[in-house]
């Protein structure tokens, strides 16, 4: 929703309503198991829907995901300095500057905008994409028209057992009931380790981390013979 050619006369304002869309689209197409793979904000996606539909899911893969407490957004001053503090208010995360420096390019039109700011969150690792793909996937950005609700759904998605400094945590967690794998780079700069670290644990046998030397948020980039086996190895 609010991604691609999809329409967006509803907004979403949660993880939860991406992954209730995910339901709908596999009920359509009559799939009742599946493995899912989730990168970064996907990876949040993955792991509500197989808390909140446990029964669908076969194994989940996270790919530089966020955390099982979510991404918490810092209040940030006027030369970008995190305060300490963190946005509690819708109203406020729509004027927030990580909204604006993403959602204005696209409002504007603004390709090149767009290709630095990519290349700067998601490739800070050891490759890049080739030319030609990473404008196919900039054509694909300059179709999101849910910025500000992304932000403020990744803000508040805590299914942990913790507060994460914006909400208490759901607990949802415990209702996973699927093997999960976790890739994540040393060198993630979007995502830190430790949130995946954290995720590992408060999945605990259930999940399995995986560590690339060097790798920033996308280790597919980065190792991508090594992160296509793994996942196979992992859904076999």
């Amino acid at each position: 929703r609010g991604h691609g050619h999809s329409t967006y006369n509803t907004h979403v304002m949660s993880l939860a309503d991406f992954a209730d869309d995910l339901k709908l689209f596999l009920d359509e197409l009559k799939i009742s198991k599946l493995n899912l793979l989730g990168w970064s904000m996907g990876g949040g996606i993955a792991l509500q829907f197989a808390a909140k539909y446990p029964n669908y899911t076969d194994k989940v893969i996270l790919h530089s995901s966020i955390g099982c407490k979510g991404w918490p957004i810092p209040v940030v001053d006027e030369q970008m300095n995190d305060t300490g503090k963190k946005v509690e208010k819708y109203e406020d995360m729509l004027k927030h500057p990580y909204v604006k420096i993403n959602e204005e390019p696209i409002l504007k039109n603004d390709r090149e905008t767009v290709r630095k700011n990519e290349d700067e969150c998601l490739y800070h690792g050891l490759k890049k994409p080739e030319t030609e793909r990473m404008d196919r996937y900039v054509e694909a950005i300059m179709l999101c028209n849910s910025i500000p609700q992304l932000f403020w759904s990744l803000n508040t998605f805590n299914i942990s057992e913790e507060h994460n400094g914006v909400c208490p945590g759901s607990g949802e967690i415990k209702n996973i009931k699927s093997k999960v794998l976790i890739l994540h780079g040393d060198k993630d700069a979007t995502v830190a380790l430790q949130d995946a670290e954290y995720t590992k644990k408060a999945l605990g046998d259930l999940a399995e981390l995986k560590v690339f030397k060097g790798a920033g948020h996308a280790v597919l980039e980065d190792y991508r013979e090594e992160f296509i086996q793994e996942v196979k190895d992992f859904c076999k």
